[in-house]
């Protein structure tokens, strides 16, 4: 990806117990480096409601609706 490019990916979850997912975050890291982790990495943490303020290295946004799934 390059800055200002947007992706979808729908992912299948697997459910290890019955019931509803109520409190489900998603993390992407961001690495600077092409060799993985080095300073000035950042991460962006989508969640159902975020409490946290971006710190410069941890921002925080509001997880998207879910697709619905094709038929």
């Amino acid at each position: 990806m390059r800055s200002g490019e947007a992706f979808t990916y729908p992912f299948p979850l697997k459910f290890l117990t019955p019931g509803r997912a109520d409190d489900v975050r998603v993390t992407l890291y961001l690495f600077k480096a092409p060799s993985g982790s080095a300073a000035g990495d950042i991460a962006k943490v989508f969640m159902k409601s975020p409490q946290h303020d971006d710190d410069g290295e941890y921002f925080y946004g509001v997880l998207p609706v879910p697709l619905q799934p094709a038929e």
